[in-house]
């Protein structure tokens, strides 16, 4: 069974005021085609109410490192209370989204994730020692990476939203 190791635990996001839903999501695009990341959508959910909307976002975005080792990036957003709003900028209307954004990223890094070092005891064994003594520091370079690719999740994400903040 392939190994899985949380190194990026819940890092929160939170965020009310204005926004753009479709513009938030291409940032969160962009961020991962830069870094490599292969795009998975778990959970894409629309709730339209009366008077506002909530929308659920489950995203793992994915990168094959070596052919034992790959990072996952789980990104949960939950809007609330989305209403649409209009701001005149410059002279020109413009439609903006106004709610609360709650975002968490988790970062995981998998090991033996094509399952390879499991056909045999044997090689289940050899892989225990594989990993506790010759590929413990190639690990733990990995586990830096996948932490600065989370923080800079994080950050751009941030970032992002806090554009939106002189509106």
């Amino acid at each position: 069974m392939a190994e899985r190791f949380t190194v990026v635990d819940q890092e929160n996001i939170h965020y009310k005021g204005l926004f753009d839903i479709a513009q938030l999501g291409k940032a969160i695009e962009t961020w991962a085609r830069t870094k490599g990341y292969d795009k998975r959508i778990v959970r894409d959910e629309e709730h339209i109410y009366k008077d506002h909307k909530y929308i659920h976002m489950w995203w793992e975005p994915y990168k094959k490192i070596t052919d034992y080792v790959k990072f996952e990036v789980r990104i949960w957003v939950y809007i609330n209370n989305i209403t649409q709003v209009e701001k005149d900028i410059d002279g020109v209307k413009t439609k903006f989204n106004k709610g609360d954004i709650d975002i968490t990223i988790d970062g995981f890094l998998i090991t033996d994730y094509e399952h390879r070092w499991e056909q045999k005891p044997m090689y289940f064994f050899l892989r225990t020692l594989f990993d506790k003594f010759v590929y413990r520091l190639e690990i733990s370079k990995y586990v830096s990476l996948l932490k600065d690719h989370a923080m800079e999740l994080k950050a751009e994400i941030s970032s992002f939203l806090n554009l939106y903040r002189f509106y």
